[in-house]
């Protein structure tokens, strides 16, 4: 979202004898060319400004070539090393480098789809044999050419132009280059942003921020990459040739670009499962790249509440936790001094905080810990743990119930609600539900805080620490009680949005109170049947997809998950008939095309349907028993393999014979549950075993 205000470099690396280590003798000259684009020249039609990281580049002969070996330097200065040390000091330098814990994102060289559309001055058949097969195309003097490009998928990645200028030494051509997700329809009339299907091209438009290179008169073959990676689907690319003057496209180009993410799990079912699943994790991927990011195009955003999710997605394809590692790390790094965390991070400066997210780090150390089993690692974070749950504790009011953050800088974000906003109060306002200001609460701070509570009681049951767990688990009890008696509508059975808050309910509250065990058993069923099918009815406000994932969570601990499949996939039916191939961030707020969270499904795929279960089971000789759980039901017929607990993988299919069988990578303990009938077995590496599905 933001640039550090202080630029520098720094690396330390080693290839066999060569040191590459940054030092006086590395050479530098100042770019006075690029400048990159302020806020003002940004479109606000597509929503508030990002990154600005979009350039503005004059061709400067001087720089033309620096990147290649015998390329003459002999005007470029040495480096400076800046740096607080001192003669009889004890300063230090401000950075410290710390060895890289990821691996190096690979970079894949990779050609354009499709030409969609272009000018009349231009053949969409030259831009084809262009894109496909670096045959030259020569764009008319003294003229405007517009082509329009396309990658099936959406993806990140460096473009590359290579091109070359002739004619008058006085006159040189310019070109644009407009990255954009999708095609949306017109806004050129005032009307607001909206989108249908992604690839009509016919009536719909390309909106993005425009990257502007201005060649030199005197050029001849030219270069042209932008400095960071781009997010696109579609580019359209404008030249202007001033009059005797021509410009030729030698390759347009890119180096597709993210996390390398060593995925292991494979599927194959039907047609929507695939798609559903593999549309997933294209969205997924996007979103990872040094961090993991809530969107790839726009603000590009470490957020703690979108990284819980996308860190669990990640386990359901891959045993690799390095990335995970990582962002748990970062997220500590970032602690304040009122206890909380950053609500994003990195981040070179202050932003809004929203408390509740702390608590999805929490959640964040847990799901760790139920997949990897790593005490050690959780160890270190148990103290900034109880820091974020005292934070929430200092603020309970007098009805027992989480109270409201008054400090500077708090936002008491629960989600994108638009009936919750009120003008009168400004930013503050959004995404938070009313009865946090009317009524000095919000019902769902409790329930997560109580959940969080929970979590962090497991975890440090986990490493002794058991007197602090009772405490946690007496304070989460002492919450869900106070919830109930203060933030229930007894005569419609639902969940306030706050104490007292008659007429103010959503979906939101009622999802959490299943989840944080306010309520079970029949009146779980009951409440979550009624926040989806009666939701309009109710006027329970609705929840957008980041709570899409604790909306399952909640209709598969309520009991009813099979009933409700159909209709809760509903939304990624409809992105699927849109064309979409990445998950879109909201239904009602059109902006994003790739956004982490919404990238649900492919959890539901593996823990639900197929039924890879976590936790374990834990014997008491530490011995870990997979359990597998699949709704044969739900998807007639599949195939895949899975990760599993201890680096291992297992084989899971059935079809329309009513057997589900099992093979294993290595011998492992499993109980294979069917229609609720449980049945314990020892898997030996590579023996499949068959299990009858009772009708």
């Amino acid at each position: 979202m933001a640039r550090t205000p202080l630029p520098g470099f720094i690396l330390w690396c080693q290839i066999g004898e060569q040191k590459l280590h940054t030092d006086s003798t590395w050479k530098v000259a100042k770019d006075q060319e690029t400048s990159l684009l302020p806020s003002s020249k940004w479109d606000y039609r597509m929503g508030p400004p990002f990154l600005n990281l979009n350039e503005e580049v004059h061709a400067d002969v001087n720089f033309l070539g620096w990147e290649e070996i015998e390329f003459d330097d002999a005007c470029w200065k040495n480096a400076e090393i800046k740096t607080m040390k001192r003669k009889m000091s004890p300063m230090l330098d401000a950075r410290k480098l710390m060895p890289r814990p990821i691996p190096h994102l690979p970079e894949t060289s990779r050609r354009f789809d499709n030409a969609v559309t272009c000018s009349e001055n231009s053949s969409l058949s030259d831009w084809k044999m262009l894109l496909q097969n670096d045959r030259p195309m020569k764009l008319e003097a003294g003229a405007n050419t517009v082509v329009e490009i396309e990658s099936n998928s959406l993806t990140t990645g460096f473009l590359e132009f290579s091109f070359e200028i002739d004619g008058y030494l006085s006159l040189a051509p310019r070109i644009e280059i407009l990255c954009a997700e999708s095609y949306e329809n017109d806004m050129d009339g005032g009307q607001p942003r909206s989108k249908e299907d992604r690839t009509n091209f016919k009536t719909g438009k390309l909106y993005g921020p425009i990257d502007t290179y201005i060649c030199r008169a005197n050029q001849e073959k030219c270069y042209y990459e932008p400095f960071w990676w781009r997010t696109f689907r579609y580019i359209r690319i404008s030249v202007a040739c001033p009059p005797h003057t021509w410009l030729t496209f030698n390759s347009i180009t890119y180096r597709s670009t993210h996390y390398p993410l060593p995925i292991t799990t494979t599927i194959s079912s039907t047609p929507l499962v695939e798609k559903l699943h593999s549309t997933s994790v294209n969205t997924l991927l996007n979103c990872m790249h040094e961090t993991h990011e809530d969107c790839p195009y726009y603000e590009q955003n470490q957020f703690t509440m979108d990284t819980r999710s996308q860190l669990l997605f990640s386990y359901t394809i891959s045993h690799s936790d390095l990335l995970a590692r990582k962002t748990i790390h970062e997220f500590f790094a970032s602690r304040r001094d009122d206890g909380l965390l950053e609500t994003h991070f990195p981040n070179p400066s202050r932003s809004m905080n929203i408390p509740q997210f702390s608590l999805y780090w929490i959640f964040m150390i847990h799901d760790h810990s139920l997949h990897f089993q790593d005490t050690t690692f959780l160890k270190k974070y148990l103290g900034t743990i109880g820091g974020i749950l005292d934070h929430f504790s200092d603020r309970m009011n007098e009805l027992g119930l989480v109270g409201q953050f008054l400090e500077e800088g708090r936002w008491a974000f629960v989600d994108w609600v638009k009936e919750w906003f009120i003008p009168e109060r400004g930013f503050p306002s959004v995404g938070v539900p009313k009865a946090y200001f009317d009524k000095g609460a919000a019902s769902i701070n409790s329930l997560v805080y109580a959940m969080a509570l929970r979590s962090a009681a497991v975890l440090s049951e986990a490493v002794g620490r058991k007197d602090t767990a009772s405490e946690y688990l007496d304070r989460a009890s002492s919450l869900i009680r106070s919830v109930n008696k203060h933030c229930y509508d007894s005569k419609k059975n639902l969940y306030l949005d706050g104490p007292g808050a008659i007429g103010e309910s959503s979906q939101h509250v009622q999802i959490f109170a299943v989840l944080a065990d306010a309520t079970s058993g029949e009146s779980a069923k009951d409440l979550m049947r009624k926040t989806i099918h009666e939701r309009e009815a109710l006027g329970l406000a609705k929840a957008s997809f980041a709570m899409s994932f604790y909306m399952f969570r909640a209709v598969a601990k309520a009991g009813i998950y099979e009933e409700v499949w159909a209709e809760l996939l509903g939304p990624w039916k409809k992105m699927l008939d849109q064309n979409l191939t990445t998950w879109a961030e909201s239904e009602s707020m059109v902006r994003s095309d790739c956004h982490g969270w919404s990238a649900t499904p492919m959890y539901e795929i593996v823990r639900e349907i197929v039924g890879i279960q976590y936790p374990t089971i834990e014997d008491s000789d530490g011995c870990l028993t997979t359990v597998i759980k699949p709704r044969c039901d739900l998807v007639k017929q599949l195939k895949g393999t899975f990760v599993v607990p201890g680096g291992g993988s297992v084989d899971v299919s059935w079809d329309d014979s009513g057997m589900v069988k099992v093979l294993s990578s290595s011998d492992m303990r499993v109980q294979m549950v069917l229609k609720g009938v449980s049945h314990d077995t020892k898997l030996l590496e590579g023996v499949e075993q068959s299990f009858k599905l009772e009708k």
